[in-house]
C-alpha cells in the first residue's frame, strides 16, 4: 500500500469520514450545516497540506506549517457559529502560537533536537483530536436532536405533512 494510502486510513482521517457522515445526515434536518461542513474541510485541508508539507528527519518546516494552520484558523473563524466553531478556531490560534515559540527557542538554541520535535508533533497531534472531539459533540448534538426530531437551529420542529396535528392532520 503507498504511503498516501496509508495517510488516509490513519485513525483521526477515519474518524473525520464518519464524522462527515453524521454532517450529511443533519441535511435531514431541513438545511445544509455549512458552518460545520466548512469547519470539517478545513480541518482535513489542513491535515492534508500538512502531510505534503513532510518533514525532514529532525527538522520541522515551521512556516509552512504556521500558514496552514492560520488558513484553516480563517476559514473556521469566518463568521462563525458559536462556542464549538470558536473554540476549534482558538485551538488554531494555540498550535500557531506553539509553532512560533517553537521557532523562536530553535533560533535561539541554533537547532532542532528529535526530541523536541517529537514533542512538537505529539502538541500538534493533540491539538487536531481535541478540534476533532468538539466538532464531534457540536455534531452528534445537533444530529440527536434530528433523530428527535427537532430542529437544531431552534425554528420549528420537523413533522413529516400530515402528522403535524393541524387542521389538515
Amino acid at each position: 500500500m503507498s504511503d498516501f494510502a496509508l495517510f488516509l486510513i490513519t485513525p483521526w482521517k477515519l474518524g473525520m469520514y464518519a464524522l462527515l457522515a453524521v454532517l450529511l445526515l443533519q441535511r435531514i434536518g431541513g438545511r445544509w450545516p455549512i458552518h460545520k461542513i466548512r469547519t470539517w474541510g478545513a480541518m482535513l485541508a489542513s491535515s492534508v497540506a500538512a502531510y505534503f508539507v513532510a518533514p525532514d528527519v529532525g527538522y520541522m518546516p515551521l512556516l509552512p506549517y504556521i500558514m496552514i494552520d492560520f488558513l484553516a484558523a480563517i476559514a473556521v473563524l469566518t463568521r462563525p457559529a458559536g462556542l464549538a466553531q470558536k473554540a476549534i478556531g482558538l485551538i488554531y490560534g494555540v498550535m500557531i502560537l506553539y509553532s512560533v515559540r517553537f521557532a523562536i527557542s530553535n533560533i535561539a538554541a541554533g537547532e532542532q533536537t528529535l526530541i523536541e520535535t517529537a514533542n512538537y508533533a505529539t502538541f500538534m497531534a493533540a491539538c487536531g483530536w481535541c478540534q476533532f472531539v468538539i466538532l464531534l459533540v457540536w455534531s452528534a448534538n445537533d444530529a440527536g436532536r434530528i433523530i428527535r426530531g427537532r430542529s437544531p437551529w431552534g425554528r420549528r420542529h420537523l413533522a413529516v405533512a400530515g402528522q403535524a396535528g393541524g387542521p389538515n392532520g
